[in-house]
């Protein structure tokens, strides 16, 4: 078990909640309910999206200007999906076909809704050229499970969007691969009977990493689980049933990572792919049932789309930990969080950074099915202004000011504590970003390479000096403690300005005291970073470290001018 300080989530009484909260339907339950509520799998569209929601989306797009532009982005794409080579089954390196799983997803996602917009035949020739390509797929490589997400969200798209305009023949042979290549591996998987060996050459074995695993993984495969037990439910009922009953209660462990204040602390990148699969569950089974079966009701799951727009930016996100910076403002997913949670700040976020609605010098960024699916026109851009301005979270101990969530060039500060060591965790606690004046003056390395062969010890985006904190006494080993914790132990905000304290005391064996405080003064126009520490070591070597993009000039001893 790793530290996550005073936050227990695994205890006893925790189960005892989980219990009470959820919503745990029999299978038998699940079967009958959804023949009920489809005519007996009769009923398509009805993954994500039913007939009605296209055809909401196809009548707002000739009067609304936005979801014109939303709509032409993502039929632009789509149409160069259409002269892009089919897919084929190829390892990116000696573990992994996610990218291929992924270029499947959304190519079906995107011809899909393009043929829901136009019923143009050539979006049903690319899917089906991609699908029936499966037929050359010795597997989907579950040896690396998150990757049979990404497929299985794949086939139930192109399967359920396209009903209508495959034949039987067609139909038939897809049905067939989606239960050779993915239903049948990931329902025994369930059971720790999948044989889920994979790699070029068969040597890795990750038997049981989706069922309780409090990662991204299990978010990542649940979310094609659950698309692919309801998009060949009618045509598998028993082993459909079963698979999509474990995938409900497999969900359970993701949301254990967004307690208690909706942070993930593995980092930016993967809270992307977590709100992505939590979409693609939530509104599937919403389509289906009318009901998330309570999973949205667990503590952090309704906060993690404002705790997330609080690690960003107009000038870039807060990659803290294993992660690469995004230049997207607010990303797609913060398009369903707004619309499911009534958060109209996540809706005004994501439209402006598709609009450059704050100011033209904002990134550019194209349009996702999902900002037409999760699209409300009252949404106006002044609402981001609800965020408040000073965001902490429990759990990655979050602190984040922004002068103005609408002003290119206002001050930005990212910070976060919590636990050391967790899957893609960095030695980083205390680390921060700074943004002013349309500069990202402290910024984050991006996440170190997967396949590297070096100890983490060994690598220095991993290390502390790799991040913006501090060494003491620094050897061959990772300098921050492992299985340690660092809480925000204060926060206040006033009108000029705001302030957090960090104790890193346990995290540093040379240390018996140490805060690091981080100060936004001169009405949030300056940022001053005091560290104060107690050594319990004489003649101890300490170091500050800062990176930046920006030239610097040494002045002295003390004084470095960006």
């Amino acid at each position: 078990r790793i530290n996550t300080g005073y936050i227990d989530r695994l205890s006893s009484l925790q189960y005892i909640y989980d219990y009470l909260l959820f919503d745990r339907p029999s299978k038998g339950a699940l079967l009958t309910n959804f023949n009920a509520a489809t005519d007996n799998g009769a009923q398509h569209p009805r993954i994500l999206a039913s007939a009605a929601d296209f055809e909401r989306i196809r009548n707002l797009r000739e009067t609304d200007s936005y979801m014109q532009k939303v709509t032409s982005d993502i039929i632009r794409t789509a149409d160069s999906d259409c002269k892009a080579t089919p897919i084929r089954f190829e390892y990116q390196d000696d573990l992994r076909t996610t990218t291929v799983g992924d270029r499947l997803r959304d190519r079906m996602m995107r011809c899909g809704f393009a043929y829901q917009m136009t019923g143009d035949k050539k979006y049903v020739d690319c899917a089906w050229a991609n699908l029936n390509a499966l037929d050359n797929f010795p597997d989907i490589n579950p040896g690396h499970p998150i990757d049979t997400g990404s497929y299985g969200m794949g086939i139930a798209i192109g399967y359920d969007w396209f009903y209508d305009a495959f034949n039987e023949e067609q139909r038939a042979n897809i049905r067939e691969n989606a239960m050779r290549l993915h239903i049948t591996v990931i329902s025994e998987g369930f059971y720790g009977r999948s044989p889920v060996r994979g790699g070029p050459d068969g040597n890795i074995n990750v038997i049981g990493y989706y069922n309780k695993w409090i990662s991204n993984y299990n978010a990542w495969v649940n979310g094609g689980s659950v698309a692919m037990a309801l998009a060949f439910m009618e045509d598998y009922p028993e082993v459909c049933s079963d698979m999509l009953w474990h995938s409900i209660r497999s969900w359970e462990y993701t949301f254990k990572n967004l307690y208690p204040d909706g942070s993930w602390v593995e980092s930016t990148n993967y809270w992307m792919i977590v709100a992505r699969s939590i979409a693609y569950a939530f509104s599937t089974l919403q389509e289906v049932y009318g009901t998330d079966f309570n999973l949205s009701c667990f503590p952090g799951t309704r906060e993690t789309g404002p705790a997330n727009l609080a690690l960003r930016s107009m000038i870039a996100s807060y990659n803290y930990h294993d992660c690469g910076s995004e230049s997207s403002y607010a990303n797609f997913p913060m398009a369903f969080l707004g619309q499911y949670f009534n958060q109209p700040e996540l809706l005004a976020a994501r439209k402006a950074t598709l609009t450059k609605g704050y100011d033209s010098r904002m990134p550019n960024n194209s349009a996702d099915v999902f900002d037409a699916l999760f699209y409300e026109p009252d949404v106006t851009l002044d609402q981001i202004k609800t965020m408040p301005r000073v965001y902490t979270t429990r759990g990655l101990e979050l602190f984040s000011v922004h002068e103005d969530y609408t002003k290119f060039d206002g001050l930005f500060l990212g910070a976060h504590g919590g636990p050391v060591s967790f899957y893609h965790s960095h030695n980083d606690n205390g680390d921060f970003v700074f943004d002013l004046n349309g500069v990202r003056w402290a910024t984050a390395l991006p996440a170190e390479d997967y396949n590297s062969s070096l100890s983490a010890s060994a690598k220095y985006r991993v290390r502390p000096e790799g991040h913006n904190t501090i060494t003491i006494n620094n050897g061959n080993t990772l300098n921050q403690l492992s299985n340690t914790y660092a809480p925000l132990i204060a926060c206040e905000e006033g009108e000029g300005g705001a302030f957090g304290v960090y104790d890193l005391s346990d995290s540093y064996a040379d240390a018996d005291k140490f805060l690091r405080g981080f100060y936004v003064g001169d009405n949030y126009r300056s940022l001053t970073i005091r560290d104060e520490i107690d050594l319990n070591k004489d003649n101890s070597e300490i170091y500050w470290f800062m990176h930046t993009q920006a030239a610097a000039q040494v002045i002295d001893d003390n004084t470095v001018i960006l």
